[in-house]
């Protein structure tokens, strides 16, 4: 295992500094790996903390080409699984440190970073990943930076119920009166659906969810279930729509004011939170549905799969 893994590493330095991409006179030149340096977590650390020597952002133009920035930083991220967490810490702390010169740049890596790493329809989304850049990011940022501010507020945000980790436990009103907890309702993959009765947005999410018959063969078979808690709202309000929900959804008013209290992050409603049996947060506040109208495929995949994107 530690072979093949030496060999795989070797094989991306070696991919990064024999491309056409590399070979090119305008592309960054990456650093010599120490021979010294054998085991492959090593080797990957080493490569992350020194990636961006090459680049001096306040003098080299280059900082400025967004082609060339966003290949360059599509080439380090190929290198993050490969290394230990602190040596991504590092990795991460290093880039910001050596972008600082430049507004440009740094801005050109924020907006990467997001597209990358947070946007719901990219391959290589990792919120992880995203916090941690957020929080180097905000580490190496001067005080008067709005962006680093604004970015060490949002890591925070983030933090909150992350994919991997529990779910906040909260309570909850259900439609015939009974009051119980989110953690009393578990057992099986569920979707957490946070909503607003009122939100024409939401409606039409439930809608897409009601009229997928994967979905909801899935719940009439026992594999999974569909918690739609509905928050920021007055509960007269839940009382006359309670009822109103697709057969095997189950109805519930949030108790506690998870919207108030900050609970989850929820950038928008409704939120989506997929968890697993033991409710750990498997993937969140992705889209419901597809532009077509039709439900995200993608929610049962990882629901059954019970593994993160």
């Amino acid at each position: 295992m530690k072979k093949s893994s030496f060999l795989l590493i070797a094989a991306l330095c070696f991919s990064l500094c024999t491309s056409a991409y590399a070979q090119d006179q305008n592309s960054l030149e990456l650093p010599a790996i120490p021979k010294t340096l054998k085991a492959p977590a090593e080797r990957a650390d080493y490569l992350l903390e020194h990636f961006w020597d090459a680049l001096d952002a306040a003098t080299d133009n280059r900082s400025a080409d967004s082609l060339f920035m966003e290949q360059t930083f599509v080439n380090f991220l190929s290198v993050m699984p490969h290394a230990s967490a602190e040596g991504r810490a590092k990795g991460a702390t290093a880039m910001y440190s050596k972008l600082k010169p430049s507004d440009k740049a740094k801005n050109l890596i924020r907006t990467l970073a997001e597209e990358y790493l947070y946007s719901p329809a990219s391959p290589m989304r990792d919120e992880n990943l995203y916090v941690l850049l957020l929080q180097s990011d905000a580490a190496t940022a001067d005080d008067d930076d709005a962006s680093g501010i604004r970015n060490r507020e949002l890591a925070k945000e983030l933090l909150k119920n992350i994919p991997g980790t529990q779910a906040a436990d909260f309570g909850i009103e259900l439609a015939n009166g009974a009051t119980t907890t989110l953690r009393q309702v578990g057992g099986i993959p569920m979707l957490l659906l946070i909503y607003d009765p009122d939100c024409h947005t939401c409606h039409e999410a439930m809608e897409a969810l009601a009229n997928d018959a994967d979905i909801q063969k899935a719940i009439a078979d026992g594999k999974i279930a569909i918690l739609a808690v509905a928050a920021e709202t007055d509960r007269e309000l839940w009382l006359t729509v309670k009822d109103t929900l697709p057969q095997g959804w189950i109805s519930a008013f949030d108790t506690e004011g998870i919207t108030e209290a900050e609970l989850y992050y929820l950038p928008e409603v409704p939120g989506l939170y997929l968890l697993d049996g033991d409710q750990r947060v498997l993937d969140r506040n992705i889209p419901a549905a597809l532009p077509s109208g039709a439900a995200n495929p993608a929610i049962l995949t990882i629901l059954l799969g019970g593994n993160n994107r």
